[in-house]
């Protein structure tokens, strides 16, 4: 189970890269596959690396937060979280 939010970006990078324009860095975000264990900490250190040299001047959960949330692709994320995929099918 995902430790914040935030863990779902992981799986969706390239919508990060949309929201947040030039000067995204990809390179900056956690690699380890299994986004689910990722440490909240590490989570947070890579949005906030990532997104420094963009033009919204870094990521901010109140402002950008649940944006991003709306626009993941859901194919990437239940793929990549199987809690998230639990989670889908639930609702579904």
């Amino acid at each position: 189970m995902v430790q914040v939010m935030e863990s779902w970006f992981l799986a969706d990078a390239e919508t990060l890269e949309v929201y947040f324009g030039g000067g995204f860095n990809s390179g900056s975000l956690p690699k380890n596959p299994n986004v689910e264990q990722v440490a909240k900490g590490d989570v947070e250190r890579g949005l906030e690396r990532a997104t420094r040299g963009t033009s919204k001047g870094g990521y901010r959960k109140g402002r950008d937060g649940f944006e991003i949330l709306a626009n993941l692709d859901p194919v990437r994320v239940t793929k990549a979280l199987p809690y998230a995929k639990r989670f889908v099918e639930a609702l579904l």
